[in-house]
């Protein structure tokens, strides 16, 4: 019986170092996956000035169509 015992153990020892790798390479993965500080920065940059070139357009247009109807 001791050999049986063993070989359980054996076999949790080796589960539980296949969940510690399993576990830091989804850790890796996910900080790899997370855009850093400068580019969510740059991608908020980007927004606001695609949200300003938009707004800059449309008042534009309101003065043109203002000049038209006079």
């Amino acid at each position: 019986m001791k050999g049986v015992y063993a070989l359980t153990e054996d076999i949790k020892k080796e589960d539980v170092k296949e969940e510690e790798v399993a576990q830091a390479t989804e850790e890796v993965v996910e900080e790899t996956k997370q855009p850093s500080e400068l580019e969510e920065a740059q991608a908020r940059a980007e927004e606001f000035e695609n949200k300003y070139l938009r707004a800059h357009a449309e008042m534009q247009n309101i003065q043109r169509r203002a000049n038209e109807e006079r």
